[in-house]
C-alpha cells in the first residue's frame, strides 16, 4: 500500500483510494463540505500535490475565487443573472429574512451579492481543468442554484457559472 498523507483528510491510499471522501471543516469563519473525489486509482501520471496544495492554501483559493465573483459581477452577466434570477424568484420573506443584516445602503442586488458564502469545495485529482470546484450560494434554504468557481491543477480560475 502506498499511503499519501493530505491535511484534513489524513492518509490516502493511492493505489486503491475510496471513490469519495468527505469532511466538513471551518474556513473563514463558515462550515464548508471538502469533498475528494478519486474516478480511478491515482497513477503515475496524476500527482496527488496539488490536492496537497490546495488543501494546504484552502484560505487563498477561496478569496480567489471569491474575488473572481466580485469582478465578474462588475463585467460579466452569470453573477448578475444569478442575483437576479432570485430577486424576482424567491418569496419576499424569505428575501427579506436572508437580507435583514445587509447594508441597507447598498442596491439590492450588491447586498445579495454580499451574502455569497462558500458552501463546497470538491477536489477531483483525475481532472486537469475541473480540478478543484468552488460551490457558493446565497443559501441551500432558499435556492438550488450556485455560483461555481472552477480551477485547473495548476491554480488558475477556468470557469465561473451558474448551476444547479
Amino acid at each position: 500500500m502506498e499511503y499519501y498523507r493530505l491535511p484534513y483528510f489524513g492518509n490516502i491510499d493511492l493505489a486503491a483510494p475510496q471513490d469519495y471522501y468527505s469532511v466538513d471543516i471551518v474556513l473563514q469563519g463558515q462550515k464548508i463540505q471538502l469533498d475528494l473525489i478519486f474516478e480511478e486509482c491515482i497513477s503515475d501520471t496524476v500527482s496527488p500535490e496539488p490536492v496537497k496544495t490546495v488543501l494546504e492554501n484552502l484560505y487563498d483559493y477561496a478569496a480567489k475565487a471569491y474575488k473572481t465573483i466580485l469582478n465578474e459581477f462588475k463585467t460579466e452577466a452569470t453573477v448578475k443573472g444569478y442575483l437576479e434570477h432570485h430577486l424576482e424568484d424567491v418569496d419576499k420573506n424569505d428575501l427579506d429574512e436572508l437580507l435583514t443584516d445587509a447594508d441597507k445602503t447598498l442596491p439590492v442586488e450588491e447586498q445579495l451579492l454580499y451574502k455569497l458564502r462558500l458552501e463546497r469545495v470538491g477536489l477531483y485529482p483525475e481532472k486537469e481543468n475541473d480540478f478543484a470546484i468552488f460551490d457558493y450560494t446565497i443559501g441551500r434554504k432558499v435556492t438550488n442554484y450556485l455560483i461555481v468557481v472552477k480551477f485547473n491543477n495548476e491554480g488558475s480560475v477556468m470557469v465561473l457559472a451558474m448551476e444547479s
